[in-house]
This record gives C-alpha cells, sequence and structure tokens, in this order.
C-alpha cells in the first residue's frame, strides 16, 4: 500500500499524501508564513557573508485577507540573496543568515538544533524550487550549497560550476542565477495565497510523527496509521489520506476497507485509480494555527494480492515515521531488508539493499525514521517464504 496524508498502506508505501503495501504512502505537509519564527520571538536579521554588506530590509508584510500575515517578494528575494553567499545553507551559525522574510515563508523555528533548522530549510526551498524550469532550478539549488554542493565554500566557484553547465560565461551565469532567486522568492510568497492548489497535496498542516502498524498475520491485511499533525493555518478542519495499494495482478484488487479509529470521522472517499484512493478526513472541531492534534485511521485489504511492501514517501513535511510490520511468525519471510531514503525507482525494482531485516521471535519488524526526506522512500520490502 502506499498512503497519503492518512500514512503508509499495507502494500507498503505511505504518503501525507499516498502509501504502499504494496503498501505506499505519500506525505503531503503544507508550509505557514508567519511574522516571526515559530518560537514567537522576534527573527534576528541576517548580517551579509564574504560578499560584501547586505543588510535584511523591508518588513515581512502585512496581513492578507484571511489574517496571515503576507511575505513581501522584495525583502524575501534580498534574503535568499544574501543567504546564497559563502557556504549559504551549510553556514556555521545559520540563524543569523537566515533573513525575516525567510524564515517567516518556510516557517522556521529558530530554537531548533542547528542539523534540524538546516534540514527543514533545505527541505522547503527544495520543495518550492519545484516550480522552476529544470536548469533554474538546479542552479538556484547550487547557489544555495544544496547537498551535494557543501563541500564548495564559496558563491563564486558555484557560479563557475553553474556557467559551465550552462555553457555561459559567468556573467550571464549571474544574471540568470539573480533571475532564478526572483522565481524561487515568488514561489514561496505564493505559498499563502489561498488558493485551493492540487488535491493530492493541499496545504495547511505538516506531521509532527506518523506510527504505523501493518499486520499481515491473517489473509486480510491491516494497516493502522497513528498520526500528530500541527495545523499551519487558523480554522484547518479537514485533512486527506491517500492511500496505494500495488495488486500483484491487474484488475484483482478489490475496495479498501477503512475505519476512522480517533480523533477524526470520514466526510469523502475518492477511488482515483484502480490503485490509489483518497480520502477526506474531518477533524472534531476546527484548529488554530500550531495546535496539535492527533488522529488514528486503518485500512484492510486482502494480503495475497498486494505487493509485498510497506513504505513512505512523503510529499509534505514529516519529522518522524516509525512502522511495525507483524507477520505470522519469524518464518514468513525469506528475506526482510529496510528501504531508507532511496529513490521510488529502487522500490519498484524490487532489489535487496545491504540493510537487511529480521523478524524477532515473534514475527515482528520494526523500523524508525527520524531524517526524513520529502519524495524518498521509507520502510520495509520483503519476499515471502
Amino acid at each position: 500500500m502506499t498512503g497519503g496524508t492518512s500514512g503508509p498502506t499495507p502494500d507498503g508505501r505511505a504518503d501525507d499524501g499516498p502509501t504502499v503495501l504494496a503498501v505506499r504512502h505519500d506525505d503531503l505537509d503544507g508550509l505557514r508564513l508567519e511574522r516571526s519564527g515559530s518560537n514567537g520571538r522576534p527573527v534576528p536579521h541576517a548580517p551579509s557573508d564574504d560578499d560584501g554588506p547586505d543588510e535584511h530590509g523591508g518588513a515581512v508584510g502585512s496581513d492578507g485577507p484571511d489574517g496571515a500575515p503576507q511575505v513581501d517578494v522584495d525583502t524575501l528575494n534580498r534574503d535568499l540573496m544574501a543567504l546564497r553567499k559563502g557556504r549559504a545553507l551549510q553556514s556555521p551559525g545559520l540563524v543569523p543568515r537566515l533573513g525575516p522574510a525567510l524564515v517567516a515563508a518556510l516557517d522556521l523555528d529558530l530554537t531548533l538544533p542547528e542539523t534540524e533548522l538546516r534540514r527543514l530549510a533545505q527541505s522547503g526551498i527544495v520543495e518550492a524550487a519545484q516550480a522552476l524550469a529544470g536548469d533554474l532550478r538546479e542552479a538556484v539549488l547550487v547557489s544555495l550549497a544544496v547537498d551535494g554542493w557543501t563541500n564548495v565554500p564559496l558563491l563564486t566557484d558555484r557560479i563557475d560550476a553553474i556557467a559551465t553547465a550552462m555553457d555561459r560565461d559567468a556573467r550571464t551565469a549571474r544574471r540568470r542565477l539573480d533571475a532564478a532567486t526572483r522565481q524561487l522568492a515568488d514561489a514561496l510568497a505564493s505559498r499563502q495565497t489561498g488558493e485551493p492548489g492540487n488535491p493530492f497535496a493541499p496545504t495547511g498542516w505538516y506531521v509532527e510523527s506518523l506510527a504505523a502498524t501493518m499486520r499481515l498475520d491473517s489473509a486480510s491485511a491491516r494497516l493502522t496509521e497513528d498520526r500528530v499533525i500541527v495545523a499551519d493555518t487558523d480554522g484547518l478542519d479537514t485533512v486527506t489520506a491517500t492511500l496505494s495499494v500495488q495488486a500483484l495482478e491487474p484488475g484483482t484488487l478489490p475496495e479498501l476497507g477503512i475505519v476512522a479509529e480517533a480523533g477524526c470521522r470520514i466526510r469523502g472517499a475518492h477511488r482515483v485509480s484502480e490503485s490509489h484512493w483518497r480520502y477526506e478526513l474531518a477533524l472534531p472541531r476546527p484548529l488554530r494555527a500550531g495546535e496539535r492534534h492527533r488522529y488514528v485511521v486503518s485500512f484492510s485489504a486482502d494480503r495475497d494480492r498486494m505487493r509485498p511492501h510497506y513504505v513512505l514517501i512523503p510529499l509534505r513535511r514529516t519529522r518522524r515515521f516509525s512502522a511495525e510490520i507483524r507477520f505470522a511468525d519469524a518464518d514468513a519471510v525469506a528475506l526482510a531488508w529496510r528501504l531508507d531514503g532511496v529513490p521510488p525507482a529502487v522500490l519498484e525494482d524490487a532489489h535487496p539493499t545491504t540493510r537487511t531485516l529480521t523478524p524477532d521471535d515473534t514475527g515482528v519488524i520494526r523500523v524508525r525514521f527520524e531524517q526524513v526526506v520529502q519524495g524518498l522512500c521509507y520502510g520495509v520490502q520483503w519476499r515471502w517464504a
């Protein structure tokens, strides 16, 4: 199974967004825009880096029609231009490098440990950059020292690399980079416009934790997802859960069973395709921005018709994910392996990784993931004995 906002499904994939069981799950978490950091304290101004003085000016913005602070695009662009200097996102002492508009747009809590703060900032920027054309997206991510560029400490060296990739001189590359940075600022600011967006990736909350239990010790597979979400907008009263259950043979998968166990009720169900479902879950009452809420849902399907994996593919911000898979006994599987942040193609290949897993004496496998990156696969895949 693959799950969505609700979490992983029995075939092994989950999302807050979809899950795959051949449950696969995708978690879709939105961003929150505020005038200050999530800790409620004023956001410090970011000083300039080695390329010379550059002050963060301007206000985060005025309140929008729904009372949400509007991020000023010009200020956000200046924050991004200042951040990309020197080591950019990899700078030690990251907090003073983050301008107020950028902190608001990414909904960053400045009290978090620097490693976690850097991860969340990078994740939010990468997500927003998906709105850019391929070459511009790559250029702006290189300039901000995302991932593979952590060992290139100077912006000028990263711009030289961008120029080489574009087959242009450094001056032209910098001009295109400036345009890409402005587009990234626009993409970040547009997160709070209130437009409905894609129904598979609604905004309004993120997942603080997802704990899933999948029972495969009977003919009917049963997946229970226990989530703690945090609202990032006032008035959140509905969340979505998506689940993908891939059948061993096309056309052999019946309807899924779903039960609202706690903290929600089922408002609507939509079978989008043969293998993908989307559910609307009504919350007991509207949540305030920053408020936590726990809800539990369970899914059931014919175990023998599903592919042997259970994974989460988060498409929204997800801080922690854990899964417990219960087989009939320790000899039920011939081989099991851990998928720890791998591309979805690795899941489809079904080739064992080097991180093999063994059920305990009661037939249970447990996995836990603390550093979850959007768009990658986390979970367990196996071969039946």
